[in-house]
């Protein structure tokens, strides 16, 4: 008999502790995902307003009047860990995409100063940011960031904007 085992003692459960995590942790969870639906199909609706459309996924529409402009192909050093090796080349150029034809001109009558804030942006860049995609997409918000604020500066109204910028040409060359 001092052999037999008392059912009970072979089964072992989880730690009170780890049941009420559990039991907190699914609560949580499912009234997240209430409040979740409750906004999607109720308040969602209600919140946009009378006349308003809920757009399903929201997307930045490109004005029909958006024109682009190409900027001049440009190039800049690129730095090294070996300070006795030449350095690659980086060739670039960037196209400025604009809300309005009038919003070009502008730019374009002020080229040069766009050209030298794009210039900035990408000198002194290293080998391993010039070949990082992300490095690459945070220079170009950076570059549209710039150049609406040089728009702001010249006095330019509010709908005169640089929608995006993106590069036409990007090569690093190496020697």
């Amino acid at each position: 008999m001092a052999d037999e085992k008392n059912p009970e003692e072979g089964r072992k459960g989880l730690p009170p502790i780890v049941r009420t995590l559990l039991v907190v942790v699914g609560i949580v969870l499912v009234s997240a995902i209430l409040a979740l639906c409750v906004y999607q199909f109720a308040l969602k609706g209600m919140l946009a307003g009378p006349g308003e459309e809920v757009p399903d996924d929201p997307v930045d529409l490109i004005p029909e009047t958006a024109t682009a402009l190409e900027l001049d192909s440009m190039q800049a050093a690129v730095m090294t860990d070996d300070p006795d090796a030449p350095g690659p080349i980086l060739m670039y150029q960037v196209v400025l995409f604009c809300s309005t034809p009038e919003a070009e001109a502008l730019v374009n009558n002020r080229k040069s100063w766009f050209e030298t804030m794009v210039a900035e942006l990408h000198r002194n860049r290293t080998v391993t940011e010039v070949n990082d995609r992300y490095t690459q997409e945070a220079i170009l918000k950076q570059i549209t960031q710039k150049a609406n604020e040089l728009l702001k500066r010249l006095g330019a109204p509010e709908e005169y904007k640089v929608l995006e910028s993106k590069y036409k040409q990007f090569s690093p060359i190496t020697p």
